[in-house]
Formats: C-alpha cells, structure tokens, sequence
C-alpha cells in the first residue's frame, strides 16, 4: 500500500530532512530481513521490467473467508496489521460499504522517527467476504486529502492507488488473501511499498495462525 513506502509525515519536508526520512523507512522495511537485505535490493531490480506500476502479493490465511473479512472490518484487527514490521498501527476509523470510507494510521517505531502516516480508503466494491476494492489517499490527522508532497513524500508516489482485495476459499477452512495495486510509476517506490505490503500481509497471517493454547482471533 502507498503509505508504507511513505518516508514522513505532514508538513511537507526539506530536501535533507527528506533524504533522512528515506533512508529510515528504507531501513526499517529492510529490518525484517537482517540477513539478506541485498538480495531483496538485487531481487526488485530484476523484477523492474516486469512490474508495470503493479503490486501483486497472496498469502493463505488459517481462517475462513467470513473470518478473514474482519481483518478489514474489525478496527482492532486491522490495527494489528496495519503497517510495515516494527511499525504499530494507532488508528482505524472503518466505514467498508461502497461509498465509504477507511481512515488508517501507521506510526513509525521510535528508532525510526516515530512518525505517524495518514491514509483514506475509499470504497468502490463491497461484496462480503470475497472482494473488496478501494482508492488508497494520503490524508492529515483531520481526515482531509493531501497530496503526497504536501505529506513530505517523494515523486514517484501516486495521489491515488487503486486496490483490490481479493478472499478465496482454499480448501480446509483457509483462505486465500490475494491483494492488487496499481498506479506506481517509479520502480523504487513501487519496491518498498511491495515490501512493506508483503510484511502487512505476514503480520496479517499471523492474526489467523491457530495454535494448541489459543484461538484465532473472531
């Protein structure tokens, strides 16, 4: 999702502040991959040619599509989710029927600045449990649409992201998570976002991940 390839927050930053801001979120989506941080670098400039502006990423979730619906519509659960690894997810103001709309924050460990990112969903397709399709905006704390440079980003950040998520049964209760964004039309931000993207949908499989001692989240 654009946001988590957001390098600061609202006012708009200044050309050393921003290259810092950068080289935080850089690091902090890197962080998960202590071990093999060039890999992934070397990994995304292959798949430059490939990409087209698009993002697409699936994991099987241990819950039923019914279950894995409310990842997107219990505010609870979407704030354990929300946001790259590290990252803590302060706010969830949720509207999923078409028309409406979703206010999200992520926040940014104190290491890395302890920022917070605003963004907006607003829905276009509703169809419970299987899809769910949106436009992804930056926004400030009061919930009004900002450009992303007027949210201190970078070019290449699109004003808006389609997205569209996508719930099909798998076979023994699971589900498959399927989630599609388009729009990006610089490679290195469309990267890290697919990065932090990917570490939302871990952090998402781990709300579903069942155990001997515990119960999946309902």
């Amino acid at each position: 999702m654009d946001s988590k390839a957001a390098w600061g927050p609202h006012p708009a930053a200044s050309k050393p502040e921003l290259g810092r801001r950068q080289s935080l979120i850089r690091n902090a989506l890197a962080s998960a991959h202590p071990s093999d941080t060039g890999a992934i670098w070397l990994y995304y400039d292959r798949k430059r040619a490939e990409s087209g502006g698009q993002i697409v990423l699936t994991r099987l979730l241990d819950a039923s599509p019914d279950e894995a619906w409310q990842a997107w519509n219990d505010e609870s659960l979407l704030r354990r989710w929300w946001g790259p690894a590290g990252f803590t997810g302060p706010r969830a103001d949720v509207d999923l029927r078409v028309a409406g709309s979703t206010v999200v924050t992520m926040q940014a460990p104190p290491e890395f600045g302890g920022f917070q990112v605003h963004n907006q969903w607003r829905f276009t397709v509703v169809d419970r449990p299987t899809r769910i399709q949106f436009i992804s905006t930056f926004v400030d704390a009061a919930g009004n649409t900002i450009t992303p440079a007027a949210a201190g980003l970078p070019s290449g950040v699109p004003d808006e992201v389609p997205h569209i998520i996508e719930l099909a049964p798998s076979g023994d209760g699971k589900t498959q998570i399927t989630v599609t964004e388009d729009g990006y039309t610089s490679e290195n931000v469309r990267a890290q976002s697919e990065i932090g993207q990917a570490q939302c949908l871990d952090k998402t499989q781990a709300l579903f991940k069942r155990a001997s001692d515990t119960s999946a989240p309902r």
